[in-house]
């Protein structure tokens, strides 16, 4: 019993000094930041220091990270949005476009790669050649059944079959 108590005295004195530490480090930086002098045509390095430069990736990763989610949960306002999508996914599942393939026949490719989602790809890209290539504007329906399917294409489960595409990509034809 008093080896529990003792234990977690211990563990909480070391969780105390880990956050005075961390303040008191953020102070000096503050203040030695505040105090410091820079010339008005030298600009500052942000590598220089690693502190900087750790803050400075992390908030680069938070940036990341936030325009990413953003970029998840929007609505996509056109067939064309869910064409870059839809190779956005592809690329990340070892499938990417070629620079010289159609619309068409990067569709075909990704269906013989994954053929349970070949009507999923099939919407999306009939959507996409009917809105670019026949100038058309989509209906709110057929807009509706292309996000459906990107959603579907989004799902969890299918995080396996990319994955194995990663490792073992098709042989190209």
């Amino acid at each position: 019993m008093w080896a529990a108590k003792t234990a977690a005295w211990g563990l909480g004195m070391l969780l105390a000094l880990a956050v005075l530490l961390v303040l008191v480090l953020s102070f000096w930086y503050l203040c030695r930041w505040l105090l410091s002098r820079t010339s008005t045509g030298r600009k500052v390095d942000w590598n220089a220091d690693p502190i900087l430069a750790w803050l400075r990736k992390k908030s680069e990763f938070l940036i990341s990270l936030v325009k990413a989610t953003a970029l998840a949960f929007r609505s996509h306002k056109s067939a064309g949005e869910i064409y870059a999508t839809l190779q956005r996914w592809g690329r990340r599942g070892g499938l990417t476009r070629l620079p010289h393939e159609t619309p068409k026949e990067y569709g075909n490719r990704m269906k013989g790669a994954l053929p349970r989602l070949e009507p999923e790809f099939g919407v999306i890209i009939d959507a996409f050649n009917e809105e670019i290539y026949g100038e058309n504007t989509l209906g709110e329906i057929r807009l509706d059944n292309a996000r459906r399917a990107m959603r579907r294409l989004k799902h969890p489960f299918l995080w396996f079959p990319r994955i194995r595409l990663l490792f073992f990509p098709m042989k190209e034809q």
